[in-house]
């Protein structure tokens, strides 16, 4: 399953971004890596005000809720994240509304066939 992470300015105008491939097939896990994958991005690329994109509202309940520790391990990296020094906001968005995202993921995950 192919995904995309893209960073952009408040403008707009892409800035970086990158896609990736994960084994299984499971959209979870897929949207669940993308955001920790993109978080890790923003850091290392030295952003510290960010608003991050989800599609997956499944995603944004798990990082909101403490319970779902030991059924998503990647949850807790993502709560570790979020807590460093800067500003992040989560916030889903129609998925229509990703469509450099979900171009990449496509072409991603058509491209291993």
């Amino acid at each position: 399953m192919g995904t995309g992470r893209v960073i952009h300015d408040d403008k707009g105008q892409w800035c970086v971004g990158f896609v990736g491939f994960e084994v299984g097939g499971n959209a979870l896990v897929a949207e669940g890596m993308a955001l920790h994958d993109g978080l890790q991005l923003a850091w290392d690329s030295g952003y510290q005000k960010l608003v991050c994109e989800l599609e997956s509202i499944e995603i944004l309940r798990l990082v909101a809720h403490l319970d779902s520790i030991h059924v998503f391990p990647v949850v807790t990296e993502i709560r570790d994240m979020l807590k460093r020094n800067w500003e992040v906001s989560l916030r889903r968005i129609p998925r229509g509304c990703n469509g450099v995202a979900d171009f990449m993921a496509k072409y991603i995950a058509w491209s291993d066939r």
